[in-house]
């Protein structure tokens, strides 16, 4: 007698289904990539998951674009790997997502450490950066007049040349 699939399974049976960890599941949950409905229970509330949103989920799990680096012996035995669809370029996809949120953000982006180079005069923040020291360090160096900085605008600008000298002899 065959046993008939349930159309909704508990936590543990879900992620089973799924082939993931229940935390794994918890989490695809919290991300809205699942659904689930509770249902009270003596003690506490039971999470029941459905089996189609489960399919659902599986489905989109398993079209994923990256294949595993190191295919499993079991698979190499038995004579078939996993081929997938080429991904697209990932620092293209990485430059587009990065200009994306900068647009959304309207912010203006920092600049690197090449243009930090040429600049004459750095803000605190832009110094940390160039120096790779914190604000407190610098901070303090600027009270023990070891390194010169200028306040304007509320803000300590200090010149590239003297943060350089500074770590030169300091560091």
């Amino acid at each position: 007698m065959k046993k008939e699939d349930p159309q909704e399974m508990r936590k543990q049976d879900a992620a089973k289904y799924v082939g993931c960890s229940v935390r794994s599941l918890e989490n695809y949950t919290k991300q809205g990539r699942v659904g689930v409905r509770y249902e009270r229970s003596k003690t506490r509330p039971v999470a029941l998951y459905s089996r189609a949103e489960l399919d659902r989920l599986k489905a989109e799990l398993d079209s994923t674009l990256y294949a595993p680096a190191v295919t499993s012996g079991e698979e190499e035995k038995r004579g078939f790997i996993v081929k997938r669809e080429s991904a697209p370029d990932l620092a293209l996809v990485l430059s587009r997502l990065f200009e994306a949120m900068q647009e959304q953000a309207g912010k203006e982006r920092e600049p690197s450490i090449l243009e930090l180079a040429q600049m004459p005069l750095l803000k605190l923040k832009e110094a940390q950066r160039y120096s790779n020291l914190s604000r407190a360090e610098l901070l303090a160096a600027i009270e023990a007049e070891e390194l010169k900085a200028t306040k304007g605008g509320g803000e300590w600008k200090i010149r590239r040349e003297a943060l350089e000298e500074f770590i030169r002899k300091n560091f």
